[in-house]
């Protein structure tokens, strides 16, 4: 194996999904956050993957708040969930919110997943995002969940309104 495949990030997500909606039932919760939630959700499927995985003679190796560390850009911040599997990390970054602004920080995050692409910091990187379906349809950031190409510089000046905040922050 030489990184995780589409087909083993789906079964992430999927597994994810399971657990998050059982996570929020037992609580009451009709909105999900991504800290109390999507986090412990993705990272308890993500173990439950891995232990799957060393019957396949894969060892898969579970990590959160991954640096992405670079000269080019130090402040670049962690990527929620790290898999490693014969030398090579998958990150995936997660967001989670409500309304129209629920995917916003999608921004930033495809931008410091590209980067970390490009440095061959990571092998393969995702997005997993969490939004109410009637949230999805027109939210800023759900651009980022499906194919095309995207120029950096637009879209700093699309997402001003969080860029200057998330740069300051990592």
């Amino acid at each position: 194996m030489t990184s995780l495949d589409d087909a083993t990030l789906i079964a992430l997500a999927t597994a994810t999904a399971d657990r998050l909606v059982e996570r929020a039932s037992e609580r009451g919760v009709t909105s999900p956050n991504e800290r109390d939630y999507l986090q412990p959700s993705c990272l308890d499927a993500a173990r439950a993957l891995a232990v799957e995985s060393v019957s396949r003679g894969i060892d898969l190796q579970v990590r959160t708040n991954l640096r992405m560390r670079s000269d080019d850009w130090p402040r670049s911040g962690a990527v929620d969930i790290a898999l490693t599997a014969d030398q090579k990390t998958t990150a995936v970054d997660l967001k989670a919110g409500t309304g129209r602004h629920a995917l916003v920080a999608c921004a930033w995050d495809a931008v410091r997943l590209s980067f970390a692409l490009q440095l061959d910091l990571v092998s393969s990187a995702y997005l997993l995002a969490l939004a109410r379906t009637d949230d999805w349809a027109d939210a800023r950031g759900g651009e980022f969940f499906g194919t095309a190409t995207f120029e950096t510089a637009p879209l700093r000046d699309k997402f001003a309104d969080g860029w200057k905040l998330w740069e300051r922050d990592g």
